[in-house]
């Protein structure tokens, strides 16, 4: 639920940044960032990656992992897949899926019941949030900036 509040407030303060600077079809400089996610050495599909600045200067970078594991990070001041700025990042890495709870719902229009479903973080909980997670990067211009990350599930 935290990292879901992590998330949120991330996106909130990426769309803000957004609307201050405005939309003049410009974009930061930014430095290629790439890597790949695994979960007991084995790729992982559809998870989040974000990049948290932890120094000044950074910008909030994100990217979703493909079949095979691997991502290209992006901020939203800076064009599409071309990474980040320069600086020092928690990664917080994090994929939900649905569950059924149980119970349904009715809908109040058609009348039509369906079942309830809650999200359900599936990462490990240490790289959920960026308090706690053990992946520490710096971005620097310079030098190929591929970070790998292979998480260990504690089950």
């Amino acid at each position: 639920m935290k990292s879901a509040k992590l998330l949120k407030s991330l996106v909130i303060a990426l769309a803000l940044t957004v609307f201050v600077v405005g939309c003049e079809g410009e974009y930061i400089e930014t430095i290629p960032v790439q890597g790949t996610v695994t979960l007991n050495d084995e790729p992982v599909e559809n998870a989040s990656v974000a990049f948290v600045p932890q120094s000044p200067g950074g910008q909030p970078a994100y990217s979703n992992t493909t079949s095979d594991g691997t991502y290209n990070l992006q901020t939203l001041l800076g064009a599409p897949g071309a990474g980040t700025t320069a600086g020092d990042y928690a990664v917080v890495i994090t994929k939900s899926v649905l569950q059924e709870t149980g119970r349904t719902i009715k809908d109040p229009v058609s009348g039509q019941s369906y079942p309830e479903t809650r999200g359900k973080e599936v990462m490990p909980r240490a790289y959920t949030k960026a308090s706690t997670t053990p992946f520490k990067v710096t971005v620097s211009e310079g030098q190929e900036n591929v970070f790998d990350f292979d998480m260990k599930s504690t089950d």
